[in-house]
């Protein structure tokens, strides 16, 4: 089975950026550029805009804005990268919609508000869409009181969010004005959909007693959010100890999140050689969680097929009231039970739950860390990320407890939150599905959803707005597409080529999967 992410169809206009000036090969463009700013500077909300960066190439710029409210924009890069190199921002926009492929955003140097990278305001007049796939941001940091959202920062007004198969390393923030904010993203909007799928988040940091070490869910209302096949890896706050500083934030109100198939990892035994470093990993396990939910605002929480090792809690909610928590067939190992979440007791729902102590008997101690990271090694997950993905992620052993203990189905309304697929493009069979972002596979061959094409029987692209399928085999494909969440949207065979208008399917990540019996494939495309 393999998985590709294609790329819009050729826009109205289309522009490439070249510090040279030069056009590309065998590619027709409107314009050419030597500056991204440029480029962008030069989209007006008359027609949608395609902008091709120079790959490989890496642009020193920052502080650029759309010059147009309510523009079409796409940039898509190819390993290329943007470099503030300064305490600027890279992007901020009020897009109507705004679509990043294949660039890597770094060097936001002690910025002084929210969004470094990217802050994508929206418009108060209709809803916006910001789709980021294949995008890496790292080593970007806020100064004290910025907020949040060392990459991403969104405003409050209505806004569909998707971000896949992207990278967020080594980002930090000094401490937030607002205590409801997140080291990497910073999600405020309202009345839409906030879809993270197929990422990592790691060795993030927070200098904070209060926020989220890597998403802040918050400030917003009426959201269905989705977090499914991501890996929280290292991700540490050195704050205050007050409080527990989680991976994930969610507040506000009326909001719905499904977390689903994500790894939740925490382990600091490479730099515990003395007994200052054992000190400071006491610390930081005192206040790290998977999830914090807060107590106020009538919120949702879908917690399915979870695989939380090496944290303090995997679930916490400062009171056992106000909120609503749904826990399925989780797997957490971790120093000790939440007293207001008995959601997530032991053997309760297929939930199993694993803890170094009976209780919050106060810090941790020596001991308490020493009894946790030896039943660590039980959950059968490697202690170091695969890089062979172009998102790394924590494979599983044969004989890891994770292995076939997941749930194939859960059901919100009529919908299946279970993700199709496992972060590699493996399907998940309805006969055993693993817990965690990764799905074991006894002849595993890595799938790269974000990488290179494995299968060449199967095309799939946009031409002209229509999603195209080309079966290059003599043997019929049945070929069903979803959106990001896994709901179905279309299902037809393909013998040699179908063009589905696109008038017809929703915009955004599509999931394509096609059947002929014998093999899967799975391909993603951006509409």
């Amino acid at each position: 089975m393999a998985a590709l992410c294609s790329f819009p169809g050729q826009a109205e206009k289309v522009y490439y950026v070249d510090p040279d000036g030069n056009a590309p090969e065998g590619m027709t463009v409107d314009a050419v550029y030597t500056k991204v700013a440029a480029a962008i500077n030069a989209v007006t909300a008359d027609e949608p805009v395609t902008i091709y960066l120079k790959p490989g190439h890496e642009f020193k710029e920052s502080n650029m804005t759309t010059g147009a409210n309510r523009v079409d924009l796409t940039i898509i890069g190819d390993s290329s990268i943007i470099n503030a190199g300064s305490a600027q921002r890279i992007l901020r926009t009020e897009a109507a919609r705004l679509v990043l492929k294949d660039i890597t955003f770094t060097g936001v140097k002690n910025y002084t508000s929210m969004g470094g990278v990217l802050y994508f305001a929206g418009n108060a007049n209709s809803a916006s869409e910001l789709v980021i796939d294949s995008c890496v941001f790292e080593n970007c940091a806020l100064t004290s009181g910025a907020d949040g959202g060392a990459a991403i920062a969104t405003g409050t007004n209505a806004m569909n969010v998707t971000i896949t198969n992207s990278v967020f390393r080594n980002n930090q923030t000094e401490g937030y004005r607002d205590a409801m904010s997140g080291t990497s993203i910073h999600f405020q909007g309202k009345e839409g959909v906030f879809t993270v799928e197929n990422s990592i988040f790691q060795n993030n940091v927070i200098n904070s007693n209060s926020g989220a070490m890597a998403v802040g869910i918050v400030n917003n209302s009426n959201v269905q959010a989705r977090l499914a096949n991501n890996t929280f890896y290292n991700n540490t706050t050195k704050g205050v100890p007050v409080g527990s500083v989680p991976n994930i934030l969610i507040k506000g109100s009326g909001n719905s999140v499904q977390v689903v198939n994500n790894t939740f990892y925490f382990d600091l035994r490479d730099e515990s050689d003395d007994e200052g470093d054992q000190t400071l990993m006491k610390e930081v396990y005192k206040r790290t969680s998977a999830v914090n939910i807060s107590e106020t605002g009538n919120n949702t929480l879908y917690f399915v097929n979870n695989a939380v090792v090496g944290l303090r809690n995997a679930v916490i909610s400062p009171k056992a009231t106000g909120r609503t928590i749904a826990c399925q067939n989780n797997y957490a190992v971790v120093l000790e039970p939440h007293s207001y979440v008995s959601e997530l007791a032991d053997n309760e729902n297929g939930n199993m739950l694993i803890t170094a102590r009976e209780s919050n008997v106060g810090d941790p101690f020596i001991a308490d860390i020493d009894a946790l990271t030896s039943l660590m090694t039980e959950a059968g997950l490697s202690d170091t990320l695969a890089t062979d993905n172009f998102v790394p992620y924590l494979a599983v052993s044969e004989t890891s407890p994770l292995v076939n203990a997941g749930v194939a189905e859960y059901l919100v309304g009529e919908e299946n939150i279970v993700p199709l697929v496992d972060v590699l493009g493996t399907a998940r069979e309805d006969d055993g599905v693993d817990i965690g972002a990764y799905e074991y596979v006894p002849s595993d061959q890595p799938t790269a959803i974000a990488g290179v094409d494995a299968a060449t029987d199967l095309s799939v692209y946009v031409q002209s707005g229509n999603l195209v399928v080309e079966n290059h085999t003599d043997t019929e494909f049945q070929v069903t597409l979803f959106q990001i969440d896994g709901r179905q949207v279309a299902a037809m065979p393909v013998e040699q080529t179908a063009v589905i208008g696109g008038d017809r399917l929703p915009r955004g990540v599509l999931l394509v999967v096609a059947t002929n019996g014998h093999d899967q494939i799975v391909k993603k495309v951006i509409l």
